[in-house]
C-alpha cells in the first residue's frame, strides 16, 4: 500500500540499539526492558486473572484496531515485535518540538503489513521512501513518520516551527552510527559504567539549557505597555483639560511603578531559572525492578556555576533527625548547605515574589530588634533537618487525623548558648506581642516560656516546643525530640518507618536525602472541605420586617435535625472513602533517596521501596483492588444520604410556602406597605438562636 517515492541508495551499516540511529543532538531518551520483562514487573498474569472483566474491555477494543491483542507480549509477535527487544522515547527537540518512540522488531515484514493495514483502515495514503535497507513511511506530510531500520522500528514526530520535508524521519533512517548518539562523547562517558538494567534514561542538561536560554531572551526583548501613557499622550494631543491630564499623568506613573516591579520579579526568576538549570551537564540514571521495588542510580554532572552545586555539601556524618524521631516519617528531608550560598538563593527567590531577604530582615529587626544578618545568620551551620510524621494510622476518623500528624525541625547550630538568648529574645517578643494586643481569638497561636523551652499553642492542632539542645535548634510537635538528638538517641521512627526506605533517605555523609510516604496523599484526601448543606439566599430588608411564625421556627428546627443526621452519615461515609484511599496509597510505600557530591557531578541513590509483598506487582495488585472498591459505591451510607437530602429539599419547599403566607398575613396588616415577597434569607435553614 502506499504510493513509493525513493531512489538508489548505499546499503546501511547494521544497527543492534536506538542510540546507533538517534541524532547526537537528542535532548533525553528513556530506553525500558521488552514487553515481556515489564509483564513480569507489574505481575500481568495475576492482574489479568483478578480484573478480567476489565482486560476482555480493553483487549477487544485493541483487537478490533490491530487485529492482535498487544497488551498480551505472547501476541506481539504476530506484527513482528519482539517481546523481549528493548523500546523506549527520546525527545529530538522543543522548538520544533520532536519525539521518537521505538520498539525491537523479530519480523520486519509483518510490522510493515500491520503498518499498511492500519493506513488502509484510517484510509491514509502515505508515500513510501527506501532507502538501502531502511523505509521511511509518511503518516501525516511533514509531521509524523514511521521508520523501519533493521532491527528496529521508530514512530518520528515533529510539531511547530515552519520546518517541513522528511528530515526527522530521513535523519534516524539514513544514520551513520559513528555520529549517532551512540558514539557521541558525552554520552559514552555518561553511560559507559552503567550495568544492564531494567530501565536507562539519559538528558543533555547543557543542550536542554541552551533551549530555556533562547526562550528566556525572547521574553528579554518583550517590552511593557504603559497604556496610561499612551493615552496621556492622546488626551494632550486633544488638548483635553488639565484635570483630565493629571488624572492620566498619575495614572501613567502607578502604571510605570507597577511595570518596573513586574520587571524586576521577572528579571529575578529568569535569573533564578539560569543559576537552578545553568551549568547543568549529561545525566543518566539507571533502574530495576526488585523484591522490594524499583531501586536505582545515577549521577549527572554540574559545572561549578550550578547553584544546586554551590548550595549542596557534603555532611560529616549521618543525619541526626531520621534515628531520633518518633512516629512514622510521611515526609523526611535532611541535608548539608552552605549558609551563605543558600541565602543567597532564597533571596532570588523572594525576589521573584517582590519581596526581598534585606526586606524580611528589617521586617523581624522590626518586630523583635533581632538582626538578621549579624545575630542568625553567623548562628546556622548549614545542617538541616525536616520530617513530616504521623502517630498511629491515618486511615481513621477524619477529624481526629491532624492529631495524629507531627513535625520535627532540626537546625544545627555554631554556639548553643547563642541559639539560646536569640530563642529567648524571640520568645519575649512574642509574649509581649501578645500581651499589647490583649485578648486573643480562638485561631490565635500562644506562646509561653517552659524552663528554656518555649511552647506555642497551634490552634486545633498541637503544641510545638522549640529548644536548644546541645549544637541543635529544635522544633517540635514530640517535646523529647530535641534530648534524642543530642544525646544520639534512636525514637520509634526506626521501627516504624520503612528500614529501606529509611537507610536510602539517610546516607552518612551525604549531602542531601529524602522520604516521601504516598501515604501523606491519603492525608491530603481527608483534609479536603466537606459539603456545606443548604443553599445561598438573598436577604431583603423586608425580611427583618416580617416576623418569622411558629410555624416557620418549628420548620427550621426540623431542618437543623436532618442537617444533624446528614453530618453524622456524611463523617462515616468519608471515614469509608478515607480508609479505601488509604488502602490504594498504602501498598506503595514511599519514594527515597540520597544525594551525594562526587566531584564535578552529584550521584544520586534510591527508589520507589513498597509496602506489599511481591515488588511491584504486589502493590499494583492491592492498589488497583483498592481502585475499584474506591469507585464503586460505599453502600448504606450514600443510601442515607440520597434520602436525608431529599428529606430536606422537601422541607425546604414547605419552609417558603409557610414564609409566603407570613409575608402575606403581614401585607394585610400592612396595607399601605410596598413590599415584594423576599425570597429566603441565607440563615432561615438554620435553627433560630
Amino acid at each position: 500500500g502506499g504510493s513509493t517515492d525513493g531512489g538508489n541508495y548505499a546499503p546501511l551499516a547494521p544497527v543492534k540499539r536506538a542510540a546507533e540511529v538517534l541524532p547526537a543532538s537528542t535532548l533525553a531518551m528513556l530506553e525500558v526492558a521488552g514487553a515481556q520483562r515489564l509483564a513480569e514487573i507489574v505481575g500481568r498474569e495475576a492482574l489479568v486473572a483478578k480484573f478480567s472483566a476489565e482486560y476482555k474491555e480493553m483487549s477487544t477494543e485493541v483487537t478490533r484496531e490491530l487485529g492482535h491483542d498487544i497488551l498480551d507480549p505472547k501476541q506481539l509477535g504476530a506484527i513482528g515485535v519482539d517481546a523481549n527487544g528493548r523500546m523506549g522515547v527520546a525527545l529530538t527537540g522543543i522548538e520544533p518540538f520532536g519525539f521518537a518512540a521505538w520498539v525491537t522488531l523479530s519480523d520486519a515484514a509483518k510490522f510493515r503489513a500491520m503498518v499498511f493495514e492500519l493506513m488502509r483502515k484510517t484510509g491514509s495514503d502515505g508515500k513510501v521512501m527506501p532507502l538501502g535497507g531502511a523505509e521511511v513511511l509518511e503518516i501525516s506530510e511533514g509531521k509524523t513518520w514511521i521508520v523501519l531500520r533493521d532491527p528496529l522500528a521508530f514512530i518520528v514526530v515533529r510539531d511547530g516551527g515552519d520546518a517541513k520535508g522528511n528530515e526527522p524521519a530521513l535523519a534516524i533512517a539514513s544514520a551513520d552510527p559513528n555520529r549517532a548518539l551512540g558514539n557521541d562523547k558525552d554520552f559514552r562517558r555518561a553511560t559507559g559504567g552503567l550495568a544492564p538494567a531494567d530501565a536507562m534514561a539519559y538528558i543533555d542538561g547543557a543542550a536542554l539549557w541552551g533551549e530555556v536560554e533562547l526562550q528566556l531572551a525572547e521574553q528579554d526583548g518583550t517590552a511593557d505597555n504603559n497604556w496610561a501613557r499612551d493615552e496621556l499622550a492622546a488626551a494632550r494631543s486633544r488638548g483635553e483639560k488639565p484635570e483630565r491630564i493629571a488624572e492620566l499623568e498619575a495614572q501613567a506613573k502607578e502604571v510605570d511603578a507597577s511595570n518596573k516591579t513586574w520587571s524586576q520579579r521577572r528579571k529575578a526568576e529568569r535569573e533564578l531559572t539560569k543559576r537552578f538549570f545553568g551549568g547543568a551537564g549529561t545525566g543518566v540514571w539507571s533502574f530495576s525492578a526488585k523484591p522490594g521495588g524499583l531501586v536505582g542510580d545515577g549521577r549527572i554532572e554540574l559545572s561549578e556555576t550550578a547553584i544546586v552545586r554551590k548550595i549542596l555539601r557534603n555532611q560529616t556524618a549521618a543525619p541526626a533527625l531520621p534515628k531520633a524521631l518518633d512516629g512514622r516519617p510521611l515526609w523526611m528531608v535532611t541535608g548539608a548547605f552552605d549558609p551563605d550560598q543558600l541565602i543567597a538563593f532564597v533571596d532570588l527567590a523572594m525576589q521573584t515574589e517582590g519581596a526581598s531577604w534585606k526586606e524580611a530582615g528589617a521586617l523581624l529587626k522590626g518586630q523583635t530588634g533581632i538582626d538578621l544578618d549579624a545575630e542568625l545568620r553567623p548562628l546556622v551551620t548549614g545542617g538541616l533537618g525536616f520530617a513530616v510524621t504521623l502517630d498511629g494510622d491515618l486511615r481513621g476518623a477524619l477529624e481526629h487525623v491532624a492529631d495524629k500528624l507531627g513535625v520535627g525541625v532540626d537546625i544545627e547550630v555554631t554556639d548553643g548558648a547563642k541559639a539560646q538568648a536569640v530563642l529567648d529574645k524571640l520568645g519575649s517578643s512574642a509574649v509581649a506581642a501578645m500581651k499589647k494586643k490583649g485578648k486573643l481569638g480562638k485561631d490565635e497561636p500562644r506562646v509561653q516560656r517552659d524552663g528554656k523551652r518555649w511552647v506555642v499553642e497551634v490552634p486545633k492542632w498541637r503544641k510545638l516546643v522549640v529548644s536548644v539542645a546541645g549544637s541543635h535548634l529544635v522544633v517540635s510537635t514530640d517535646a523529647a525530640l530535641a534530648k534524642r538528638i543530642d544525646a544520639g538517641g534512636t525514637g520509634s521512627a526506626t521501627k516504624l518507618g520503612q528500614s529501606s526506605a529509611m537507610a536510602a533517605a539517610s546516607w552518612e555523609r551525604a549531602a542531601f536525602g529524602t522520604l516521601l510516604d504516598f501515604e501523606l496523599s491519603t492525608w491530603m484526601f481527608g483534609m479536603r472541605t466537606s459539603s456545606r448543606f443548604g443553599g445561598a439566599f438573598a436577604e431583603t430588608s423586608e425580611d427583618a420586617v416580617v416576623p418569622k411564625s411558629k410555624a416557620f421556627k418549628a420548620k427550621q428546627k426540623q431542618i437543623a435535625a436532618v442537617d444533624a443526621k446528614l453530618s453524622k452519615v456524611e463523617a462515616k461515609r468519608n471515614d469509608e472513602q478515607l480508609a479505601k484511599m488509604g488502602a490504594v496509597s498504602h501498598p506503595w510505600g514511599s519514594l527515597a533517596g540520597s544525594v551525594v557530591e562526587d566531584g564535578n557531578a552529584l550521584v544520586l541513590t534510591g527508589g520507589l521501596f513498597v509496602r506489599a509483598e511481591g515488588g511491584v506487582a504486589g502493590a499494583l495488585m492491592e492498589s488497583l483492588t483498592a481502585v475499584k472498591s474506591l469507585t464503586e459505591s460505599t453502600g448504606k451510607p450514600d443510601q442515607e444520604l440520597g434520602k436525608l437530602f431529599e428529606q430536606r429539599g422537601k422541607l425546604e419547599d414547605e419552609l417558603r410556602k409557610i414564609r409566603v403566607q407570613d409575608v402575606a398575613k403581614y401585607r394585610a396588616k400592612h396595607p399601605g406597605g410596598t413590599a415584594v415577597v423576599p425570597p429566603l434569607p441565607a440563615e432561615a435553614t438554620q435553627p433560630p438562636s
